[in-house]
């Protein structure tokens, strides 16, 4: 709904050229978010690196650890 909302404000009720290429603001848009969507993976990737670090090694048994 907020996309259909936001294509009528900027076109003014007008349908858009049949063909057109897309403007750079929408290139630009993608640009950001797919340059954002890399750096959160590659944060999460960190992190998760990071917590596997400080966590206890697995038994080395296979079986589970006592549970406190």
């Amino acid at each position: 709904m907020a996309v259909l909302a936001a294509v009528l404000l900027t076109t003014g009720g007008k349908p858009p050229a049949p063909h057109s290429a897309p403007s750079t603001a929408a290139s630009a848009v993608k640009l950001a978010i797919g340059v954002a969507l890399v750096g959160y993976g590659w944060y999460r990737h960190r992190s998760r690196r990071k917590n596997r670090e400080g966590a206890a090694p697995p038994p080395a048994d296979g079986t589970s650890p006592p549970a406190d």
